[in-house]
């Protein structure tokens, strides 16, 4: 994997130096390389990029782009990973809850496929240790 970590990192360098940091293409490069660092357990790292990803697609796509829920689900396993739990709790109530409110055909694949995930947290709060 370290051969598609290098690639990511130049992809995500080359994005950054023609469209600036704050552009969809260079996010969706930023969300790969850390989810590249996520399969090297190259946790931490991974986490910086998800939040600072996060923070940008949030006011940039909006709330609920599906490329935002994506971003959120990613950083909330990655939190719960970590065992940082009332974080991984902050996002999904920020985040990710109005997916529940939301029928399958208002949503895309992903938010379809991060609801049913919710859904099967059953009882989420409670596995939350705080």
């Amino acid at each position: 994997m370290t051969g598609a970590r290098q690639l990511y990192e130049e992809v995500l360098e080359a994005r950054r130096r023609v469209r600036g940091s704050e552009q969809p293409e260079t996010l969706n490069s930023m969300h790969n390389l850390a989810v590249a660092l996520l399969v090297q357990e190259l946790v931490p790292q991974a986490r910086e990029l998800e939040e600072a990803v996060l923070k940008v697609r949030r006011p940039l796509l909006g709330a609920k782009h599906s490329d935002t829920s994506v971003s959120a689900w990613t950083l909330f396993c990655t939190l719960y990973d970590l065992c940082e739990h009332d974080a991984a709790q902050t996002i999904l109530d920020s985040d990710l809850l109005w997916l529940l409110d939301c029928d399958l055909v208002s949503l895309n694949a992903d938010q379809r496929q991060i609801q049913g995930y919710i859904r099967d947290l059953e009882g989420y709060r409670l596995t939350l240790p705080t």
